[in-house]
């Protein structure tokens, strides 16, 4: 009982990382026979998913769309600059980040020579929200977040807003506790996921999980720690303590 209760006490990162880690021992000890839970994994994968892109929709069109023209032209000429350096540094970071895979793990993941085969990927329909209906149904993150921009921008001059910026909140509000309630089996999908993934995964499978993780920490700690802080002093009057 005394292990329960200092689990209900737990944060729901630690949790997560109980569920890791269990997920890791259980995976290892059982090996393929966690193949079973591949229907499991398949439906917390997709139900974790529910509430993500309408609250991201909801939430751009009304953090831009509620901007006044005089905000939205001082956040422009202010923000613009952070921005765009953001971006370079992601997009450098997102190449680069292949480097850190063996040739083995990147031929069969990520080959640019993929691109010109047939269901390759499509980086006009990614990026171009040529049809919002179908990047909103395939999950085109960044043809939706275009798209998303273009209403709120849309939204800035118009005389009627008021009524849907606020219903966009309404509703980004709403998406929010949603993924709040999905948020409490998150540990229990982190365990089902876990076990599977670490069950069925292949030696060079794990291994490239593992330089991930590597990769990923590296951003985390970098990235925010260096980089960010380099940007901030260099367009204000912020300095290193």
């Amino acid at each position: 009982m005394t292990i329960i209760t200092s689990y209900k006490k737990c944060s729901l990162s630690y949790k997560i990382y109980i569920s890791t880690a269990a997920g890791f021992c259980i995976g290892m000890f059982f090996g393929d026979k966690c193949s079973v839970l591949d229907p499991l994994n398949t439906m917390f994968i997709k139900l974790f998913q529910t509430a993500i892109i309408p609250f991201m929709v909801f939430s751009i069109v009304h953090s831009i769309g509620a901007l006044t023209k005089d905000r939205a032209k001082r956040l422009w000429k202010k923000g613009s600059i952070v921005l765009i350096r953001l971006w370079v540094i992601s997009i450098f970071y997102a190449i680069g980040l292949q480097f850190s895979f063996p040739d083995v793990l990147r031929s069969s993941f990520f080959h640019p020579g993929n691109f010109n085969k047939a269901g390759g990927i499509n980086f006009y329909e990614m990026f171009i929200p040529s049809n919002p209906f179908n990047s909103l149904a395939n999950g085109f993150i960044p043809a939706i977040v275009i798209f998303c921009i273009l209403i709120g921008i849309a939204l800035i001059n118009h005389e009627n807003k008021i009524e849907l910026v606020k219903s966009s909140e309404v509703w980004a509000s709403v998406m929010n506790k949603i993924n709040n309630y999905l948020m409490m089996m998150l540990p229990l999908g982190v365990l089902v996921m876990a076990t599977f993934t670490f069950g069925t995964m292949s030696y060079m499978q794990f291994k490239g999980v593992l330089l991930y993780i590597m990769a990923s920490i590296f951003y985390l700690l970098f990235i925010p720690m260096v980089i960010y802080p380099v940007i901030l002093t260099s367009i204000s009057k912020m300095r290193f303590s």
